[in-house]
């Protein structure tokens, strides 16, 4: 009986989309439960009963924006290193939020519909946190044609991929890749955090080239100053939007281009080349 009641309370849902459960207020600000408390009975975390409930519910917008200053203070005054790594499904909460930060909530890539893409390839997102707060990510999809295609063309949107667009990283093959940026900010540094994401990324494409997975071309669409400039730093060549779309198209062939990001990459293939001749 217990333990039946128990799974029952960890189900409930907030009466509102606009409002958390005291479990989903707690894990969004990573507060002890203490804590927590004590700043409701404070004052300090608004605590709202609806008519006919008994249960407290809190302000998604007011927890949401204290989770962000409390996560800037900590930015603000930490002295560590960042840290890059391959994204898991614990960290899709933090990149969501990343997104929402710049585009907003409504071309946030779904939770569930990001866990269902790591089933089918674990290694398309990678982060650089601080203080285990996730600041910035990349994803690197090895897309099927026609999908790659409508991406570049902007037919279709991230939030409408499926597992099934995506190939699975398997040594021997070769891919087209849509690559993806995004760093907070709104944060200290943020320049530094973009760089970080680069030099993480240039990692794992040489630990790709080791094990025999080659990436062909990389391809990204842009109508953000900064994005831009950033394509164009890493050599990328840039086309003009496709008819419909207000996005500028970004190549850069891994194989051939002359761009110093490229040639590193060149490199680690002829490394592997030469250590695997079976792989050429």
């Amino acid at each position: 009986m217990t333990q039946s009641s128990t799974n029952t309370n960890n189900r409930k849902k907030a009466p509102s989309a606009n409002l958390y459960t005291r479990a989903e207020a707690i894990k969004k600000l990573h507060l002890p439960k203490s804590t927590f408390h004590d700043y409701v009975t404070m004052g300090k975390i608004r605590k709202i009963v609806p008519p006919g409930k008994k249960e407290g519910y809190y302000d998604k917008k007011e927890i949401d924006e204290l989770s962000n200053a409390m996560q800037l203070f900590i930015l603000q005054y930490t002295s560590e290193t960042s840290k890059f790594s391959v994204a898991t499904e614990g960290d899709i909460a933090g990149i969501y939020d990343v997104i929402a930060s710049l585009w907003g909530r409504a071309v946030s890539i779904p939770i569930e519909l990001r866990k269902s893409w790591y089933q089918k390839n674990p290694f398309i997102d990678y982060v650089v946190k601080q203080q285990d707060i996730i600041v910035g990510y990349l994803n690197i999809q090895p897309f099927k044609p026609d999908t790659l295609k409508l991406m570049m063309e902007g037919k279709k949107r991230g939030w409408e991929i499926k597992p099934d667009d995506i190939y699975t990283f398997e040594p021997g093959n070769s891919y087209d890749c849509f690559i993806g940026l995004a760093v907070r900010q709104d944060i200290p540094n943020h320049k530094t955090y973009g760089m970080r994401l680069i030099m993480g990324f240039y990692h794992v494409l040489a630990d790709f080239a080791h094990r025999g997975i080659k990436i062909r071309k990389l391809c990204a669409t842009s109508d953000r100053p900064d994005g831009m400039k950033l394509c164009e730093d890493l050599g990328f060549i840039k086309y003009p939007p496709a008819e419909g779309s207000t996005f500028n198209r970004y190549e850069l062939d891994l194989e051939t281009s002359e761009a110093m990001f490229a040639k590193k990459y060149q490199e680690a293939i002829k490394e592997h080349e030469t250590t695997n001749p079976e792989a050429k």
